[in-house]
């Protein structure tokens, strides 16, 4: 499973490619902001993106909204990752076309969950 993680602070990425890696994934590509993600998710196939919301110039919900005039993404899974915890997000997230929605501080097992999540789907899909 190739994933793309998006996120500004170099912490949090750090973080999420380690735990990445503690689960079994060896194909992840890691960027701080959406200007650097556009061009990977032009050029190469993700399984899955797990976003920030709160990204500088363009927000993680932008890049969502970008991604679906992209033909080879619109149909890439997206785990929003964020500290934006108020129903009205989550659900202008979930519209926008976000499968999964984590709250930071992000735990491995709520991150594996999703990531199981979204291998299920996948499969059941192309069966």
């Amino acid at each position: 499973m190739k994933v793309l993680v998006v996120d500004d602070s170099n912490t949090m990425r750090l973080l999420i490619v380690k735990m990445l890696h503690d689960m079994g994934y060896t194909e992840i590509n890691a960027v701080a902001s959406s200007e650097e993600a556009i061009p990977l998710i032009w050029n190469e196939q993700f399984d899955v993106i797990l976003l920030d919301w709160n990204l500088p110039k363009m927000s993680g919900l932008d890049l969502v909204k970008y991604m679906k005039t992209i033909p080879n993404a619109q149909k890439i899974p997206i785990i929003m990752i964020t500290t934006m915890h108020d129903r009205s997000a989550i659900l202008k997230a979930l519209k926008a076309g976000v499968q999964g929605y984590i709250l930071k501080p992000i735990a491995k097992d709520i991150l594996s969950a999703k990531l199981h999540e979204i291998k299920e789907k996948k499969i059941t899909v192309t069966e």
